[in-house]
């Protein structure tokens, strides 16, 4: 069956949690897999709860290990990155 898009779903809060120096290696790792298995995907798309920037007033933008492993694993990789904690529901 042909591919239409691939989803991946991030765990974007252990990166700021410490210590998950192995789970963060595991999902650095996994997302490495995955990159070959999404290869041949015409739509790649993952999804997290932290952004790389984000424009509200809630939060700041992503920073330390989080935003080198956005910019490294996940810019350039994928057509789209969502993340929604900004936490405004009225949008």
């Amino acid at each position: 069956k042909e591919k239409r898009a691939c989803l991946a779903i991030l765990d974007t809060n252990m990166f700021l949690l410490q210590p998950l120096k192995d789970r963060m290696l595991a999902q650095e790792q996994w997302m490495t897999s995955i990159q070959k298995d999404f290869k041949d995907c015409p739509l790649k798309i993952a999804l997290g709860h932290h952004p790389y920037d984000t424009p509200g007033p809630n939060h700041e933008n992503s920073t330390g290990r989080l935003r080198e492993f956005l910019r490294d694993e996940v810019s350039g990789h994928f057509d789209y990155y969502f993340a929604g904690h900004e936490h405004i529901i009225k949008h």
